[in-house]
């Protein structure tokens, strides 16, 4: 008869359980696509839709207005006009020009326009 002894090396972790606060469920012909959050860079919205932006520079079409986007969005991510939502710390500079215009350069490179009623906020929140 044989005897069985359970190995005493620890196992390895179980990878991290995927939530819905971790990714977008964006529908495509045939096929929902889950984009990661982490992969998010800005959302520019555009009327009754929003197109996802991500780091790669891939963009995905999304069938959601900006507000119903900025609802389920985390906290890293902030409204800065009324057609953008960034996630903040891509954000590496703000640029203030002659006639009250804002934009915030990303780590890209990419300048994104700052609403003027929404500057003050972004602003703090910078500092």
């Amino acid at each position: 008869m044989k005897t069985l002894t359970l190995d005493q090396t620890p196992a390895a972790p179980a990878p991290p359980i995927r939530t819905s606060e971790q990714f977008l469920a964006v529908r495509a012909p045939g096929r929902i696509d889950l984009v990661a959050l982490d992969d998010l860079l800005y959302v520019e919205g555009s009327d009754k839709y929003a197109e996802l932006v991500l780091a790669n520079g891939q963009r995905k079409f999304y069938d959601r207005c900006l507000s119903r986007v900025e609802a389920v969005l985390p906290p890293s991510f902030v409204r800065i006009h009324k057609s953008y939502l960034v996630r903040f710390n891509a954000v590496s500079r703000l640029i203030v020009q002659r006639g009250s215009r804002y934009y915030a350069e990303l780590t890209t490179g990419l300048r994104l326009p700052i609403g003027r009623s929404r500057y003050a906020r972004v602003k703090s929140r910078l500092l």
